[in-house]
């Protein structure tokens, strides 16, 4: 075997029922009092919010609720919320959500014990301690349950920062597959296609190991046919084989991204995330398939054999990524700058294969994106129907 360090501190509680079944005696451990955060509607829609707050009454540990964790989670409101568990005494924070919701919760348990002297000082990663996470996921894309990251939007610039440390991965992720029922459409597809972009780019990654791999190729297995059911129109979204494998798949991917890390399609996005024009998943996969081909340049063998293998080849993945993907969206000569530097510059750029460097970048991002004669930073949207 090849040589590998992997970490992956968090307990992992799955199944239907997870929370109310095993929560009340798990959280016992973390103290008496709690914040629970979210977002705006999926911790109550999908049930998991009724769940926590019962499972905490059996337990005896107190909460309290702060459930203005937006998309995009803003250093201010982090920083907010961890003021909110101090003042209020928590012992442990649990996240609700999705990506947006957990990351935020992550951050926020950096500042409840961390006062900086500026919320942005947290990027400086100046920090050593932070209480302890708990995560209850409601989407089945962004593996945020297991993993140590909390991508930020930094309120003087808005521009996407990822802050990470490895005392930063939750104590429990409770990961129960029911509570994505209540998705929508667009919501599972640019989920779906987040996880998707997670193991494909942990398994490109310099970074990537035997073990690594193990995962992202499980993760592959488990999300890719399924989006292909849904690019043919052929699925249900109360399907409940196909909610648990997406689910399952994206925690896969997650496990891969937290040995691996991500490519160079998650910075190429954040633009287009921070300017509302595609949700993050959708942002990513507009970049796979550049992402894809760059990668079979460097070790074509070793990736057909060993991955591409499921799709049935190059042609199948790229098809359905362009379906889920459509768009009309174009952007200006500077806006395409502005991309090309955060993203050739970007850490996730130096774990490419081959490497990957401004010309290349270049390339992919002006023949994708940009029109010459367009004086807005942005225009257009996704297209897929509602």
């Amino acid at each position: 075997m090849e040589a590998f360090n992997f970490y992956l501190p968090t307990r992992i509680i799955g199944g239907r029922g997870a929370v109310r079944e095993k929560a009340p005696e798990l959280l016992k451990n973390l103290g008496s009092r709690a914040l629970i955060i979210t977002g705006k509607s999926s911790a109550k829609k999908s049930g998991a919010l009724d769940d926590i707050a019962a499972a905490l009454g059996e337990a005896g540990v107190s909460y309290e609720l702060f459930d203005g964790m937006g998309e995009n989670p803003l250093v201010s409101v982090c920083a907010k919320a961890g003021a909110a568990a101090r003042e209020n005494g928590a012992d442990f924070i649990i996240g609700i959500g999705g990506g947006s919701a957990l990351d935020g919760a992550r951050a926020s348990c950096v500042f409840a014990v961390n006062e900086f002297e500026n919320p942005r000082d947290i990027y400086k990663l100046e920090f050593e301690s932070a209480l302890p996470l708990v995560t209850i996921g409601t989407t089945a894309g962004t593996g945020s349950e297991v993993d140590a990251v909390s991508v930020l939007t930094d309120d003087e610039t808005g521009l996407k920062k990822s802050v990470s440390k490895p005392f930063m991965f939750a104590r429990y992720a409770f990961c129960d597959y029911g509570y994505t029922l209540s998705m929508s459409l667009r919501q599972t597809v640019s989920t779906g296609l987040d996880a998707l972009c997670h193991c494909l780019e942990s398994w490109f990654s310099k970074n990537s190991s035997e073990t690594s791999r193990l995962f992202s190729r499980r993760g592959v297995e488990l999300v890719y046919p399924r989006l292909v059911e849904i690019a043919s129109g052929n699925y249900s979204l109360q399907d409940e084989a196909l909610r648990e494998d997406l689910y399952h798949g994206s925690l896969w991917g997650g496990f891969a991204l937290a040995g691996a890390g991500a490519g160079f399609p998650h910075p190429a996005g954040y633009p287009f995330t921070e300017a509302g024009i595609f949700p993050h998943g959708v942002a990513c996969a507009v970049f796979e398939k550049a992402f894809v081909e760059h990668s079979l340049k460097s070790a074509p063998e070793l990736w057909k054999k060993q991955l591409l293998d499921i799709t049935g080849g190059e042609a199948p993945l790229y098809a359905m990524l362009d379906k889920l993907t459509i768009n009309n969206v174009s952007v200006s000569r500077e806006a395409c700058e502005t991309i090309i530097e955060r993203t050739a510059t970007n850490k996730n750029a130096k774990r490419a294969l081959g490497g990957f460097g401004f010309e290349e970048c270049r390339a992919i991002v002006e023949s994708q994106f940009l029109d010459e004669s367009q004086s807005e930073a942005f225009s257009g949207s996704w297209l897929l129907d509602r």
